[in-house]
């Protein structure tokens, strides 16, 4: 049976700026110095799953953000199956055309590159990306089918967000079921977003930010 899911939208705290169409967030969390800040990660749904994903990266490379990134998508020996990564074909053209057959070493390696971009906190955020369509569910096969829109903002001391975003792109996602307590992401599908700035560097996909780091 397949079945679609209300539209959903993941964001740490709550956004706003007046006089423009960008926003700012309350207060994000911010981990302890020395790494002492630890996340609970939680795949037990897509949603949860994405959340976790958001969280980690918020907390950049300490404690255990590496680990909770890394651990919501499929590996073999845990879900019996492998994660496919894509990449945006424009931007794979533009990077020599090679696919580099990305893997979860260098998906670590690329959340600690993404982590070290700037020192100041990140407040990254999920929206539903409405030309994907709604959230699709196949409750048979176990497993679901979800489009976002992703974006990382760097927030300043008073945790408001500073000029455009370092990371925004679409992210067609599909998951499994793995356990009656895991959904792991086995297929990202990455795409630039058309309301991306082109004349902005900093507004790029997570398509440019892995192959960035693979060198």
């Amino acid at each position: 049976m397949r079945h679609r899911l209300a539209p959903l939208v993941l964001a740490l705290g709550v956004l706003s700026l007046a006089g423009c169409g960008f926003f700012k967030p309350t207060a994000p969390e911010r981990p302890q110095a020395g790494g002492g800040a630890q996340l609970t990660p939680d795949y037990t749904e897509p949603s949860n799953a994405l959340e976790t994903l958001l969280k980690a990266m918020n907390l950049k490379n300490q404690a255990n953000g590496a680990d909770a990134w890394v651990g919501a998508f499929a590996s073999p020996d845990r879900d019996g199956l492998t994660t496919l990564f894509g990449f945006d074909p424009i931007v794979l053209a533009a990077k020599g055309g090679q696919d580099p057959g990305w893997d979860l070493v260098r998906e670590r390696k690329f959340y600690t590159d993404m982590s070290a971009i700037a020192t100041q906190a990140y407040f990254m955020t999920w929206e539903l990306y409405v030309e994907g369509g709604d959230d699709i569910v196949d409750a048979a096969a176990d497993t679901a089918h979800l489009e976002r829109r992703y974006k990382i903002y760097l927030v300043d001391a008073e945790n408001n967000v500073v000029g455009s975003p370092i990371a925004i792109g679409i992210a067609k996602l599909s998951f499994k079921k793995t356990s009656p307590a895991r959904w792991a992401i086995f297929r990202w599908m990455d795409f630039v977003d058309p309301t991306a700035d082109p004349k902005d560097p900093s507004q790029v996909s997570f398509s440019t930010r892995r192959l960035d780091s693979s060198q």
